[in-house]
């Protein structure tokens, strides 16, 4: 080996061997534009210094690419850490994410809690006791707000596990992805659970059969016109997705953490500030568009993104859904069972 004048080896010339350099993602340099801040009532997000560190735990869920010369992310999956369960606040998930694309991962994995999946916001006695437990709590746009702050979400992959609540968190998902001047069609991801009316957790009430067999053919219009990258069932993915085959129908189940009084406590007063802030006609109005359009044959998603811009809550949302189309109940599940 050569040595320089000092006698210290000289560094060789031809390339080192090991991963390539990536220079640091700035999580904040898309706020120079003028974006707003992501930050719900109340709360700011918090610092990168604040992230979880257990990162290098195991990908629970299934990885979907979607294979588009423009996508940066049209590659292998980034090895290396990859976001899980994330339990807790929109706040909480923030930080890690934001950990996780600063060190490479341009896929992210969102699992929302038991309300948000079954359509009850946080302050609701249905919520009692499962506030954030298994998932991210998001009750409204400001936490969706919250949950993807400082993230282009035109240069991730997000897959979500919500549900029959696939329709509303996806809207939420637009529509901060507009504030941050993304495009619908530039937005990238699929769920986990098959999309609308698939999975129940818990045996949870949402809607009947037929109206949730409806949310979902909806659902799947309005994807293929407005966000035609986003992949409605990641178990029928078409060209243009691919989903990680030992995933599906084998994915892990997670231990639900153990109830945080306080964290249920702080999402009741963000629901509470919101209610105060917003005009409250508009959302009105806005349910009121929302029944209508449920009790005849147009697509529901278009009316439902306005009540979600009103800042019309989840639980608001699927309660004027629920006023016209009902509940799911246990006798529907088991027609539905013996029917199959």
């Amino acid at each position: 080996m050569e040595h320089t004048a000092t006698g210290a080896p000289r560094p060789p010339a031809g390339p080192v061997h090991g991963p390539p350099h990536r220079a640091p993602w700035n999580p904040d340099r898309r706020m120079r534009k003028g974006e707003r801040g992501g930050q719900g009532p109340g709360e700011t997000g918090p610092s990168l210094r604040e992230a979880d560190q257990g990162l290098r735990e195991p990908c629970a869920h299934p990885s979907t690419r979607v294979a588009d010369p423009d996508l940066r992310t049209d590659r292998p999956p980034t090895p290396g850490p990859c976001t899980a369960c994330v339990a807790g606040t929109a706040a909480e998930a923030n930080a890690r994410y934001r950990r996780l694309i600063a060190a490479g991962t341009a896929e992210l994995s969102v699992v929302f809690d038991v309300p948000t999946r079954t359509g009850h916001d946080s302050d609701a006695p249905a919520a009692s006791g499962e506030v954030g437990r298994a998932g991210v709590a998001i009750d409204s746009i400001d936490d969706m707000r919250v949950l993807f702050a400082g993230i282009p979400l035109d240069e991730v992959v997000t897959s979500m596990r919500c549900g029959a609540l696939a329709a509303p968190l996806l809207l939420l998902y637009q529509l901060v992805a507009e504030e941050q001047g993304v495009a619908p069609g530039r937005l990238s991801g699929t769920f986990q659970d098959g999309g609308a009316g698939e999975y129940v957790p818990q045996g949870a009430r949402v809607f009947p059969p037929g109206p949730s067999a409806r949310l979902a053919a909806d659902l799947a219009g309005y994807c293929r016109a407005e966000i035609p990258r986003w992949v409605t069932d990641a178990r029928r993915a078409g060209p243009g997705a691919r989903v990680d085959p030992t995933a599906s129908g084998g994915e892990r189940r997670e231990e639900p953490v153990a109830a945080d009084p306080a964290a249920a406590a702080r999402q009741g007063e963000r629901i509470a500030k919101l209610r105060a802030w917003r005009e409250q006609r508009e959302v009105d109005a806005a349910l009121t568009v929302l029944r209508t359009s449920a009790a005849g044959d147009d697509n529901v998603l278009p009316p439902m993104r306005e009540a979600l811009r009103a800042r019309a809550t989840v639980g608001e949302v699927c309660g004027a859904l629920r006023e016209v189309w009902g509940i799911r109940r246990p006798a529907d599940a088991r027609s539905a069972s013996s029917a199959g």
